[in-house]
Formats: C-alpha cells, sequence, structure tokens
C-alpha cells in the first residue's frame, strides 16, 4: 500500500522569496523566431510528466526532454529538473516559512530567457521526476528478513507446554534504520520500522507481537512474557514469522510519501505428546 502526500499544484507566482536576479538561460538551446517559450515534450509514447505529452524524466516513456525538437536535459545541475511547463525547477534552500500559511514548499523557477524566481508551490511541479521506484528499490535492499527465533529450537517440544517465540532487533532486521540513494540528482532518503510482528503457527493459529518477543533465558520453565505460544496436538509444525514495515521517504524534489512492506523468515518445530507414567 502506497500513500503519497501530493496536494494539488496550485502555483502562487506572485509571492517571491527575493527580487530576481538576471542569470544565463537554461540549457537546450534557443526558441524558433517569434517566439520567447517553448513547450517540452517526448516524441515516443510514455508517461513523462504524469501524461502523454508532458514534461521532463519521471521514469517514464523514452526518458528523453525535447525543446522545439532537439533534445535537452531533464536534468541541470545548476537550474535542477524540466517541468511540463518548459521551466526548470530546483527545491529552493533554505526553505522559509510559508507565504499564508498552506501547505507546499519553495521552489527555484529558471524559465528560458527569463530570470530566476522563487515560487511557492502547494505541491510539486508536473513533469519532475518520480521517487517512488527509487524508494522501493531502496527499501527492498535495505529492509532484510527477520531473523526469527522460538525455544525449543532443538529436540521435540510437548503439547501443551510452553514455546517461547521472538526475532532479533537489529537496524536492518527490526529498524530504525535510515538509508539513501542518489541517481542523476534524484536523491531519496527513507526512514523505516517495523510496526507489526505476526508468528503463523502452522496449526491454523496465529500470535501478534508488537515487542519482538523476548530471548528464551537458560533454564526458563514458564511461559514468555510477551510472545508464546501453546500446541494443543502432537505434530510438525512450520512457524512462519513476518514484520510489517513502515517506511517514509522523502526526495529532494519536495515529493515525499509512504510504503508498507513485509518480509517473513520460517523455521521447522516438532511437538510430541507429554507422556504420562504411572507406577
Amino acid at each position: 500500500m502506497l500513500t503519497r502526500r501530493l496536494l494539488p499544484i496550485l502555483a502562487l507566482f506572485a509571492t517571491l522569496l527575493a527580487a530576481p536576479a538576471a542569470i544565463a538561460a537554461p540549457p537546450g538551446g534557443e526558441c524558433p523566431p517569434g517566439q520567447t517559450d517553448c513547450w517540452v515534450y517526448d516524441e515516443k509514447p510514455g508517461k513523462p510528466g504524469g501524461g502523454n505529452n508532458g514534461g521532463g524524466n519521471n521514469g517514464g516513456g523514452s526518458g528523453k526532454c525535447y525543446r522545439a525538437g532537439e533534445e535537452i536535459p531533464c536534468y541541470d545541475e545548476v537550474w535542477g529538473w524540466l517541468g511540463s511547463d518548459g521551466c526548470y525547477y530546483k527545491l529552493a534552500e533554505p526553505q522559509l516559512p510559508s507565504p499564508d500559511g498552506s501547505e507546499g514548499a519553495w521552489y527555484t523557477r529558471t524559465c528560458l530567457g527569463g530570470a530566476a524566481q522563487n515560487v511557492w508551490l502547494a505541491g510539486p511541479p508536473g513533469g519532475l521526476p518520480d521517487p517512488e521506484p527509487i524508494a522501493q528499490a531502496l527499501a527492498a535492499v535495505t529492509l532484510q528478513n527477520p531473523d526469527i527465533s522460538f525455544k525449543p529450537d532443538q529436540g521435540p517440544g510437548l503439547v501443551g507446554l510452553p514455546v517461547w517465540l521472538w526475532v532479533g532487533q537489529s537496524p536492518n532486521t527490526w529498524g530504525p534504520v535510515e538509508a539513501s540513494r542518489s541517481e542523476g540528482g534524484l536523491t531519496v532518503t527513507i526512514n523505516a520500522r517495523v510496526t507489526g510482528l505476526t508468528f503463523e503457527l502452522g496449526d491454523g493459529k496465529s500470535v501478534q507481537c508488537p515487542t519482538g518477543g523476548t530471548p528464551y533465558p537458560k533454564g526458563a520453565k514458564g511461559p514468555s512474557p510477551d510472545c508464546g505460544y501453546a500446541y494443543q496436538k502432537a505434530g510438525d509444525y512450520t512457524i512462519t514469522a513476518t514484520t510489517s514495515w513502515t517506511v517514509d521517504w522523502e526526495s529532494n524534489t519536495g515529493i515525499s510519501g509512504t510504503i508498507t512492506t513485509e518480509r517473513t523468515d520460517s523455521g521447522d518445530i516438532q511437538i510430541d505428546e507429554l507422556q504420562v507414567v504411572t507406577r
């Protein structure tokens, strides 16, 4: 499940952080004669800028940007990313307060032949690259399967007697963990943590262990204080631990979101009947 905190794009171009200063025109050459600005488009089918005829490289279509039929950079180190309006956008630093108390961010907007302006936008401009795939890929390589443990782990357990359940809690198996990745000027940072743990016991039952369980102390006789189970029938069972992760991510384009994902690990346990000896 993915939630995106992307508000509708409402540009308040009248509000500026400072008086604009003249700078060199963005890369890409000149517009055709008689035009002061040009549209950016993608000559190949795809999904640049969230549409079929929109702006910059967001991981869709050919991944190329054009102005007046000539290929131009989708990202420039000075101006940032090409928006669907043909201007370049870069998240302004430092970020100053909202001009009217609304949610959004300041962006430095640079158009062909014009001056740079700091503009307040309620959401990222169309055409900026989509950081979600990078966040998902980063989570995939960062978050590891749970380190499942249970007692008894050697030899059989007995019907009706307690089985202790727990997982190891390193940053990559439990969190919190932070990681970043940069590609083509786009930087994505994730902050992840486990928000749920479920043990499937192999007999149709399951237990929730939000604390991660308590490691078995040698010689303990009673049940686990927070995560355990007692089988009611002899047999061979597979115990599966599933951790539920919440991954908050943000990018240097001003786009952020949340990913939920799961990791699993399993182990086998044998449960024997409790033998009663009479004399």
